[in-house]
């Protein structure tokens, strides 16, 4: 590995937390004030991540007792990556298996399949059919997907610039919120040598639902909500003594940034607004997401001007078709009804970190949330939390399947029940009389929303004292996890 170093300070602490930040998403959270500021009080941070010789990831980041190392693996073979995917696939495609019956058999449903632009999809030959079949069925024994990463030696996970830095430390703490992935395998198999402390800080809904048994032998498990100490008790059968309830990192910066907002002096938003969620046409039919928007056009045109007010729809497309993003922009672009917003690159950004000063940006995005009073989303998408949690609304959830790509994909497996209270509709009749309910039931939507976001969080906990207590808990502090 080839690793570059910077700092914003000198090292003057026994105590190190590394945190692993493979993508760009996961930095809003992971990177949040609400997860540095306590971390920083206690001990030193080292930020390992593909963006950190980045000056501008650096500017958004930088702090006190705050270092920087790049991740930036030398290039692989395509046979040696060939012999790193098998015990991944089956860490994942075994997990599948091993929890069909317990909400998971759409995935393994899936398995075979290439999901395509607008349902193009690629079922797989009989060789490569076998092979998944075989990986699924050895993975679901975790022993032997732990053999198999084993067996690979310590020279495939390399990584010595990271080994000398911590030296200087007497504990160090591993933060990983990404259960897969080149970066935390081979971070999880270092923390396990080195004998660090090993926490895990899920970022999103699948990190302890779908996406595999978990890569490391956490010592903490801070679960985000309900849903995920379920999933931590029975999926992965984590002790309760190492489950901490923590709540939503997320959540706690978007309070921050909501804060920081209602202080300014700027007008945020008079106007009343319906938001449209899109997804990318790989995973939801653009057929369908732009007939529900012309649909909602529709409806606020009908409905006109009331209370000396006219709703506006704000869309939010997700589009990677140029071709299609084309038709979009000349339909919508100069629209007196709808408004088009492109999602931030903090707010689905993975593999690339464009400089875009990451406060103002979430406070864009926080605005832009602001003043909703109905959210229509294709298909599921996480962006309906951080609505329903700013904005307290109603939330609906588009499964028109108008070429009938959902029913191939047996969405009806799906595990909706993740997030309770969104109204599933399957038809522009279904969605108007959502719509209409939910704007003459102001209450009701926000019954709703809380079911949503109750799944998710523990606004009532101190995040703070548990995030130190779940990351510091080998030197002493005193245990407050689920037990308590």
């Amino acid at each position: 590995m080839a690793l570059k170093e910077s700092c914003t300070d000198m090292r003057k602490n026994s105590k190190l937390v590394v945190i692993s930040i493979p993508l760009t998403r996961i930095a809003r959270s992971s990177l949040s004030n609400a997860v540095l500021d306590p971390l920083r009080q206690e001990g030193d941070v080292l930020i390992v991540s593909p963006f950190s010789d980045e000056p501008g990831f650096q500017k958004d980041f930088a702090g006190p007792n705050t270092h920087f190392l790049q991740w930036n693996p030398e290039g692989v073979s395509k046979l040696k990556a060939l012999f790193l995917a098998v015990p991944e696939m089956m860490r994942r495609l075994g997990y599948w298996r091993r929890f069909r019956n317990n909400g998971l058999l759409y995935y393994v449903k899936n398995q075979y399949v290439s999901f395509g632009d607008e349902g193009q999809d690629k079922r797989f030959g009989p060789l490569r059919w076998l092979i998944y079949w075989l990986l699924s069925f050895w993975g679901q024994f975790p022993k032997a997907w732990q053999f198999v990463e084993k067996f690979y030696g310590k020279s495939w996970y390399a990584f010595p610039e990271l080994t000398q830095f911590v030296r200087e430390y007497k504990h160090v703490t591993l933060i990983q919120s990404a259960n897969w992935g080149m970066q935390d395998r081979a971070l999880a198999r270092l923390s396990r040598q080195q004998t660090w402390r090993k926490v895990l800080l899920p970022y999103t809904t699948d990190q302890l639902f779908t996406n595999g048994f978990l890569l490391n032998d956490f010592d903490a498990v801070c679960v985000q909500g309900p849903f995920e100490l379920t999933q931590a008790r029975e999926f992965h059968h984590v002790t309760e003594d190492k489950i901490y309830k923590l709540g939503s990192a997320w959540f706690r910066q978007m309070e921050y940034i909501k804060s920081l907002n209602s202080s300014s002096k700027a007008v945020l938003g008079k106007s009343r607004k319906i938001i449209y969620a899109g997804v990318s046409s790989t995973y939801f039919p653009s057929k369908s997401e732009l007939q529900a928007v012309d649909a909602l056009v529709e409806y606020i045109r009908k409905r006109g001007v009331q209370n000396g007010c006219q709703y506006e729809l704000l869309y939010r497309p997700v589009i990677f078709n140029d071709a299609l993003k084309d038709v979009v922009k000349k339909r919508y672009e100069r629209h007196d009804i709808v408004k088009l917003q492109w999602p931030a690159p903090s707010a689905i950004g993975l593999n690339q970190y464009a400089y875009m000063d990451q406060e103002n940006s979430l406070r864009e995005y926080v605005s832009g949330i602001a003043d909703c009073e109905l959210l229509i989303m294709s298909y599921l998408t996480s962006f309906c939390k951080d609505v329903a949690f700013l904005e307290s609304c109603g939330v609906i959830s588009n499964m028109i399947d108008s070429d009938g790509i959902l029913a191939r994909r047996h969405n009806d497996l799906f595990p909706t029940y993740m997030l309770p209270g969104v109204k599933l509709i399957h038809s522009i009749e279904e969605l108007l009389e959502a719509v209409e309910y939910f704007l003459g039931n102001p209450q009701q939507a926000a019954q709703n929303a809380q079911g949503i976001i109750s799944m998710w969080d523990y606004p009532a906990h101190d995040f703070s004292r548990i995030l130190k207590d779940a990351v510091y808990q080998n030197v002493g502090l005193q245990h407050t996890s689920v037990a308590a």
